[in-house]
């Protein structure tokens, strides 16, 4: 299994590497650091304080971030990247499996973006470039966006 722990933490997956306080690598080749970080996904990677990587080639960082999506990467506090290949970053964004970009600016009471682009996902959950919003952007300000609405409909 050749998994490798330092510190107070968890290191259960193939090759994974789990070092820091209560951090846990269970995802086969995945890696974890810092504080109450937690990576299950097939190389996932987790770094910062209380961050999941939980899906496969995930990564997360910061403080209070999750990348759920597979492919997915969230930085900053309190983002989530859930949809696949998907970005988050900021703070507090609104979490949405079509977003494949979204900068929060969201507090604690209120999730918010800034930004956010829409990608087309077929029923297999792949990318559907057919969508006919599959690419669109939105600004908090222009065409009235109001930063939480995410046009999924």
């Amino acid at each position: 299994m050749f998994a490798y722990a330092e510190g107070a933490a968890t290191a259960s997956g193939i090759a994974s590497h789990a070092e820091g306080n209560i951090t846990t690598a269970s995802g086969d080749t995945s890696h974890t650091e810092g504080y109450a970080a937690t990576a299950s996904g097939i190389a996932s990677h987790a770094e910062g304080d209380s961050t999941t990587a939980s899906g496969d080639t995930s990564h997360a960082e910061g403080d209070s971030t999750t990348a759920s999506g597979n492919c997915s990467h969230a930085e900053g506090y309190n983002t989530t990247a859930s949809g696949i290949c998907s970005h988050a970053e900021g703070t507090y964004n609104v979490v949405d499996t079509h977003a494949i970009h979204s900068v929060g600016i969201g507090t604690d009471s209120v999730s918010k973006n800034a930004e956010y682009i829409y990608i087309g996902i077929d029923e297999s959950d792949g990318i559907d470039d057919s969508d006919p919003k599959h690419g669109y952007k939105y600004l908090i300000g222009v065409g009235g966006y109001d930063g939480i609405s995410t046009d999924t409909s």
